[in-house]
């Protein structure tokens, strides 16, 4: 039975991927999406990801960019106001800050 499901599942993948219009799809997308290339932000952009305005919100440290949004240790341990949408790195000195938030939190790029 569940393999009957899968079969059905993939097939239905396949069927979407060859109706998909073409032109909505752009080649340097298909190209980030097949090479699983991390996504780069700059200063300006990370601090756009403040959780003001409905965003999410993002920090870095060490060059790799964090989302933090949905850590209660975040909330708790700093005043996100000051650090969301920042690099961190240094910033926050306590080692085992770091790595709670490291150990925790989602990577979704990296720090141009």
């Amino acid at each position: 039975m569940h393999r009957k499901i899968s079969y059905f599942l993939f097939s239905l993948a396949i069927l979407f991927l060859f109706t998909m219009n073409p032109s909505s799809y752009g080649t340097e997308e298909a190209m980030v999406d097949i090479q699983n290339e991390p996504v780069s932000y700059t200063l300006e952009e990370l601090s756009q990801y403040n959780g003001k305005n409905e965003q999410p919100e993002y920090i870095a440290i060490d060059g790799v960019v964090y989302d933090v949004t949905h850590i209660a240790e975040w909330q708790d341990l700093l005043d996100t106001d000051v650090f969301s949408g920042q690099d961190i790195s240094e910033m926050v000195e306590d080692e085992s800050i770091r790595d709670s938030i490291i150990e925790k939190a989602h990577e979704v790029g990296i720090l141009k």
